[in-house]
Formats: C-alpha cells, structure tokens, sequence
C-alpha cells in the first residue's frame, strides 16, 4: 500500500467513530475510534473543514481529487501502485473552477469514483483516520463496513463505500430466492449475497446498490406475507389450509 496523501487536520481529532471511556467517566471529548465491526457510531468519516476547490480540466485526475479530499477531511488516502496509476490516468474534465460545498465533497468524489470503478473503504479512524481506495478488481480485499439494515441510509451520500448488513425475510424462502438473485450479481468483486439460516440474507455492495436491494427484498417479502394471507381467506372457515376438497 502506498500512502498517497498526508495531510492531517487538527480537526479530524474526535471526528470519526466515538465511544465512551472504559471506566465509565464522563469524557466532553471522547476520543475518536474506527469499528469495522459490531455497534455503528456516527459519523464514521471524518467531515470536511470546508469545501473542496478543483480546477477541472484536462490536467486533473482523479488521484489528484482525491488528494484534495485527504487535504480537507484529514485522512491518509491508501492504494496500491496498481490502483495509484490507473487513477492518475483519469481525467476529470467538468470545465472551469468549481467550490464543492462541503456537505457535497464526499458525495462529489464518491460519484466519480463509482463511474470509473473505484469505491472506497476505512482502515481505521482515530487521529490519524487512514481511507483505503480500491479498484473493482481488487475490492476484495477491502474490509466491508458492517451496518444494521435498518441504518443504511445513513450512508446514501456515500455511493462509494462498500458496506456489509444482514436482512431478515420471515415470509421468504431465502435459498430459492438467493438461487434467483445470483443472476443480478453482475460484479462478484464487490457484491455479496449468502443465505443465513431459513429467512436470512448476508449482503454486501457499495452503498446506494446495498439500499435499493434491501428496499426491493423487503418489498417481496411483504408480497409473500400478501400471498399467504390470500391463501388462508381462500380455506373454508373450520376447514384446515391444504386440505383436498371433496367430490
């Protein structure tokens, strides 16, 4: 891994994950920590100090954005050589100067990585936050953020980041719907998708990808209930589900 950009903001100090001390003290200023696993704390990159300043001709590349990026959220920006030159030999070319406002900078760059196959993923947090960047082809040794299904729009403004969760689908076969669901599975390096148990699902994809799945899945899942509910309104009342009609 080769580190790219160095830059470390005062304020990326207490930016990151958080938790409480370990006796229990109360602590104003707790210091800032990366879970890769277990309890999500927000915000799990550090904020911009402001906004992000590009000159977006043929000269800029996207290794160079993000470069701006480490300069203004304090995080070293990690790739191998490999990724490093296919970033610097693509440009970004949107005309002009452009002020990325800060509450857009993560969501900017995000997008034009995702357009050029690249996606993102934090090593660690802390007060020295280090972000690994990833081609397609080698995502899979990314470490998937892990997040509750049920907090995955948190990260809608983040379509770069490859991220982890588990659905329950208590009205679905999941091992026949998962043998369906293989097929959508264009890009194996960054998409996951296992049965667990009879009504689970452990999923895994970059973010915005992971959220319409989810919502589609529960969708079917809500259909299934619909169908079942149907079917027992269709059994004559004092007559068991599946019993055969007389002749």
């Amino acid at each position: 891994m080769q580190i790219v950009q160095l830059g470390l903001a005062a304020l990326a100090c207490g930016c990151a994950l958080t938790h409480g001390p370990a006796d229990g003290s109360k602590n104003p200023e707790p210091r800032a920590e990366s879970r890769l696993h277990g309890e999500l704390q927000e915000p799990i990159l550090p904020p911009p100090t402001g906004p992000l300043e590009l000159v977006l001709d043929q000269e800029t590349t996207l290794l160079q954005i993000l470069q701006g990026l480490a300069e203004i959220t304090g995080q070293h920006v990690v790739m191998s050589g490999q990724a490093e030159a296919q970033l610097l030999t693509r440009p970004v070319v949107l005309g002009g100067t452009s002020e990325i406002p800060a509450d857009e900078v993560y969501e900017f760059v995000e997008g034009l990585l995702v357009f050029h196959g690249f996606y993102l993923a934090p090593i660690k947090g802390g007060e020295r936050p280090i972000l690994g960047v990833y081609s397609r082809e080698n995502s899979r040794l990314a470490r998937r953020f892990v997040v509750p299904a049920d907090r995955l729009e948190t990260f809608a403004k983040h379509p770069a980041l490859l991220l982890q969760t588990t659905i329950e689908l208590p009205h679905t076969d999941v091992r026949q719907l998962s043998t369906s669901l293989r097929a959508m599975l264009t890009d194996t390096n960054t998409q996951l998708l296992l049965p667990v148990g009879s009504h689970g699902l452990l999923l895994g994809a970059p973010s915005q990808h992971l959220i319409d799945l989810v919502g589609q899945l529960k969708r079917i899942d809500e259909a299934e209930l619909g169908k079942a509910d149907e079917r027992r309104k269709a059994v004559p009342e004092g007559k068991p589900a599946g019993a055969s009609q007389g002749r």
